[in-house]
């Protein structure tokens, strides 16, 4: 399975020697009830919902919309738990088994190597 890898402190990721760089598709989602909602309040800095993006909808009762290839992420596959454990005593951190902040339906990896809560 292909994991995004992520890290607490922000800069470990680009350290880890078979990770790929990839771009992916980026979603982002904003509590307004509706486009024209967020058109009222924010168009006039950030430009009409439907004017940026694709695959606009409402989910969750949040509006939401796709950046193909809008995102770039270091990459690592890991199928086995043993692999994991193994990535886990290379990197020498915990990890947080997670989905990608900006896209739910990519699994995730974060290597905690700083505090955050």
């Amino acid at each position: 399975m292909e994991f995004l890898l992520t890290s607490t402190s922000g800069w470990v990721e680009n350290q880890i020697p078979n990770a790929v760089i990839k771009k992916y598709t980026k979603i982002e989602v904003r509590v307004f009830s509706s486009f024209e909602e967020f058109d009222k309040r924010l168009s006039w800095m950030e430009g009409t919902w439907l004017s940026k993006g694709v695959n606009h909808k409402m989910s969750k009762g949040r509006i939401q919309r796709e950046f193909p290839n809008g995102a770039e992420g270091h990459f690592i596959e890991i199928n086995s738990i043993e692999e994991l454990l193994e990535f886990r005593e290379k990197v020498g951190n915990e990890l947080i088994i997670t989905s990608a902040i900006d896209n739910e339906s990519i699994p995730a990896i974060e290597i905690y190597n700083n505090y955050r809560e």
